[in-house]
């Protein structure tokens, strides 16, 4: 029997390995296939940002009646900078039924989202950057500080290539070319899931 469930891609990878990019290359060039579900965070909007992309951004007081409530499917207190990240229902049930959903995620939360997501094919994909020097360019290219940098790369990047086994699929890195990137991905969903993508 055809498992017709909404499909959710967990897009995973060290901070700056591209997951944004790719991630707004996707819903660009198939915005009628694409939609995204953001995360919700407390930390301060960048100047390049906009509320619901790529986070919404709540104050401590909402973010901590969201995990009273249970609303939350998932979610951390990021060690680097203290603050809250995380995936919640309602956010989720915002979303068409219509287009499969995109969403930025630790690779270790992914299981949590199989598990608590039963009725959605999920799968996740890991885009792991062949440059690490590169990747420190790009996160203080976006705004990120270099001390900042310096202590996430120390608690995470390390650790989270190590992990890429994880993910369900490894994609080559947005680095070289995100459109590249991106068809690999249609490969796979028009492969392993039935669905043709269009733009």
């Amino acid at each position: 029997m055809e498992d017709k469930r909404q499909i959710i891609i967990c897009v995973c990878g060290p901070s700056g390995s591209g997951k944004s990019t790719f991630i707004k290359y996707l819903l660009l060039h198939y915005l009628n296939s694409f939609q995204l579900w953001p995360s919700i965070t407390n930390r301060e909007k960048r100047d390049n940002e906009r509320n619901g992309d790529p986070y919404f951004f709540f104050d401590d007081e909402v973010i901590k009646k969201m995990i009273d409530t249970g609303d939350f499917i998932e979610y951390e207190l990021q060690p680097s900078n203290q603050k809250y990240y995380g995936k919640t229902h309602s956010s989720l049930n915002a979303l068409t039924k219509e287009k499969i959903i995109l969403t930025e995620i630790q690779i270790t939360k992914v299981k949590d989202l199989k598990e608590k997501l039963k009725e959605y094919r999920v799968f996740s994909i890991f885009l792991a950057p062949q440059d690490l020097k590169l990747l420190n360019d790009r996160m203080i290219n976006r705004g990120d500080d270099k001390d900042m940098i310096e202590k996430r790369n120390a608690l995470q990047t390390n650790e989270e290539l190590g992990q890429r086994e994880l993910a369900d699929y490894q994609l080559s890195s947005v680095q070289d070319d995100v459109s590249a990137s991106a068809n690999q991905l249609l490969k796979i969903l028009d492969e392993q899931y039935s669905m043709k993508v269009n733009g």
